[in-house]
């Protein structure tokens, strides 16, 4: 088989829309407590990727980020709400969400007729990634996902990978390919776990490190001829 038989896939922001999701789950938890959403967003977004950051330095953990975001957003505004219980609405609310990204769905069924193997492997919170994919038009492509909080371990840790590679038999990591937006994790990750990796760009942003990526796209389109062995990189 010419290409990569095994396509290692990110979920947010490479396969669905997770800003949209975020938004719209924000928006309306924000509504249910009587609190101006839209004028929030902005800084509930850089407090929650600031954890996230922190997270896969590991920093804190997956069930401390799902509430220390509420809470620190709350202690900025000066009031007296349950981060707890809003983390609970605002995941129920994400959960539904299953918004693709441009091109993903073509991707997914050509990949999946080449009789490539489609997995999800992502750092995003169990409940919310199982509940999108399967509400997703791509859920029948995939042929299993591998969630960080239910493996014990994240991206770009090699043993995340490993544990990842471990479920699926260990097979030749020459073989696979990741793809994904986040240097940070996608890329560093891969690269230390000895597959391809390919950085979805659509920004066209310079890369801060050449070194990580073996390919690098602007759109979801440009992966399947990659995947299929049918460019350079």
């Amino acid at each position: 088989m010419r290409g990569y038989g095994i396509i290692l896939l990110d979920a947010d922001q490479t396969l669905f829309d997770f800003h949209l999701a975020e938004r719209g789950a924000f928006l309306s938890t924000m509504g249910w407590l009587g609190l101006p959403g839209e004028e929030l967003l902005p800084r509930y977004i850089e407090i929650n990727e600031g954890l996230w950051r922190a997270l896969e330095r590991g920093e804190i953990t997956q069930e401390a980020l799902k509430i220390e975001r509420f809470r620190l957003l709350f202690a900025e505004l000066g009031v007296a709400h349950d981060p707890a219980a809003c983390s609970r609405v605002y995941l129920d609310a994400l959960g539904e969400g299953c918004y693709l990204l441009p091109g993903a769905q073509a991707l997914c069924e050509a990949l999946a007729a080449a009789e490539r193997r489609l997995y999800i492997a992502t750092n995003g919170i169990g409940a919310v990634q199982r509940r999108r994919l399967a509400r997703s038009a791509i859920c029948t492509y995939i042929d299993d996902i591998f969630i960080s909080e239910e493996l014990g371990s994240y991206k770009p840790e090699p043993d995340y990978f490993d544990r990842l590679f471990a479920r699926l038999g260990d097979p030749d990591r020459g073989r696979a390919i990741l793809l994904g937006d986040s240097i940070a994790s996608d890329m560093r990750g891969g690269r230390a776990a000895g597959v391809a990796t390919c950085w979805l760009n659509p920004a066209g942003l310079p890369c801060p490190e050449p070194s990580l990526c073996d390919y690098e796209i602007r759109a979801l389109e440009g992966f399947l001829p990659i995947a299929l062995g049918q460019a350079d990189g």
